[in-house]
């Protein structure tokens, strides 16, 4: 494998990580809302989740 193939494999592998971190994120913020009563903030972040 060139250095550059190795290169791009190793950043494909970084970035599921980063959406893998921000998807958890993502799901506590919403949990946070839910048990806060904040329904129109839990709803944009269903929104935001439907659309990735």
């Amino acid at each position: 494998m060139s250095r550059v193939g190795f290169a791009a494999a190793h950043l494909t592998k970084f970035l599921e990580i980063l959406r893998s971190r921000a998807m958890i994120q993502e799901l506590i913020d919403l949990r946070n809302c839910i048990l806060e009563g904040r329904n129109k903030d839990a709803l944009f972040i269903i929104d935001e989740l439907d659309k990735n």
